[in-house]
């Protein structure tokens, strides 16, 4: 698939609709308990913790098409950074399986390191699976590099990077 796709924040109450909706979809399909991370309270409590001003959601969709294809999300990571050096993390990044082929993962992803840079945060952080290996070749791409765990995670073999976003 080669659609041009557009990457914008959800903004409304269908888009949160949308990113939830998505995000079921994500967690079905990873076949992991993510219970430990509060999963149902954030989807009940959207925007929540990646509401503005130091969150962030958007949405993938196709050229001429309204449904959203895919997701990501942003959320501040305050015990990680300090007052000068703010940290946040990127969650839930999917594209729909039918939708893949066309960058939308990659796109989504680069539009949330630039979002984070806009917002003003010096690090972003970001766990996944190894078998997602997509995403890790987008992570890598990006400039992020495999770092220690940022937090507690009852889950074997998760995969943590991090990316600075500012000179040191």
């Amino acid at each position: 698939m080669n659609s041009h796709c557009t990457i914008a924040p959800a903004k409304s109450r269908e888009d949160l609709a949308a990113f939830r909706e998505l995000t079921l979809e994500y967690y079905e399909g990873l076949g992991v308990n993510l219970d430990f991370q509060g999963i149902e309270e954030e989807l009940r409590e959207l925007p929540g913790k990646y509401g503005a001003p130091k969150g962030e959601i958007l949405l993938a969709r196709l050229e001429g098409n309204d449904s959203p294809i895919g997701c990501v999300a942003l959320k501040p990571l305050p015990e990680l950074g300090t007052e000068t050096q703010p940290c946040c993390e990127m969650k839930r990044l999917f594209v729909k399986p039918d939708a893949r082929g066309n960058k939308a993962g990659f796109r989504l992803a680069a539009d949330i390191v630039e979002t984070a840079k806009q917002l003003g945060y010096a690090r972003l952080v970001l766990d996944t699976l190894p078998r997602l290996k997509s995403a890790t070749k987008i992570y890598e791409a990006l400039g992020f590099e495999e770092c220690e765990a940022y937090y507690h995670n009852p889950l074997d073999d998760v995969l943590y990077f991090s990316k600075l976003l500012v000179e040191e």
